[in-house]
């Protein structure tokens, strides 16, 4: 995958507030909070052009939420749920989402560095121009999405569950993993590194001496 062909988000940066406690429904475009405390009393449906660096958001429900041109840094996002929400050109740097529920999502132009993203699931998930580069992704669920140049590299995916996506196209040669579940019709088109080839001979049954 051409990482050139993934669009950064757009950030036009005028604001900078930090250290404060702020309701999500006062978050500005076009701002840069840092070490803030996020709270909600009602919730809004779009947040464009902000970042978050070292922010603590005491908010567990995102869901139906559209995130266009956001980038989050070392921000601590376990446990949320981001369900039928929509990422666009959205950028997570060093964050954890272990524990995150991203069934039904549309995700495009969004990259994820360093993340700790164990236990998070990507069910029914539709995924076009993705980039999870190294961090972990070990024991998460990607079952019955739609992935499109979707690239995995020097990230730890032991234990993924691929059950019902079709993986035409999906490279991972780069990614570190001991066992994972897919189905082998589906797997046709899978790009994969000549030594973990054995690891997807043995989903067939076939016994390698």
């Amino acid at each position: 995958m051409d990482m050139k062909k993934i669009v950064e988000p757009v950030q036009e940066i005028t604001e900078f507030i930090e250290n404060e406690e702020i309701y999500i429904e006062e978050i500005e475009s076009h701002t840069h909070y840092k070490n803030c405390r996020i709270e909600m009393r009602f919730g809004v449906k779009k947040i464009n052009e902000v970042k978050f660096e070292n922010c603590q958001f005491e908010i567990k429900d995102f869901n139906n939420m559209e995130f266009l041109d956001v980038v989050f840094i070392n921000c601590d996002l376990s446990n949320k749920d981001f369900s039928d929400s929509i990422l666009y050109r959205t950028r997570f740097e060093t964050c954890k989402l272990s524990g995150g529920n991203f069934i039904g999502t549309v995700l495009k132009n969004v990259q994820w560095f360093d993340c700790l993203l164990s236990y998070i699931n990507f069910s029914d998930t539709k995924m076009e121009n993705i980039l999870f580069s190294e961090g972990r992704l070990n024991e998460s669920y990607f079952q019955e999405a739609t992935l499109k140049k979707v690239h995995f590299k020097n990230i730890d995916m032991d234990e993924i569950d691929l059950k019902g996506t079709d993986l035409r196209g999906v490279d991972l040669s780069e990614a570190t993993f001991e066992t994972i579940s897919l189905d082998i019709p589906l797997a046709k088109g899978l790009i994969i590194d000549y030594s973990q080839a054995y690891k997807i001979i043995s989903l067939c049954g076939i016994v390698i001496k």
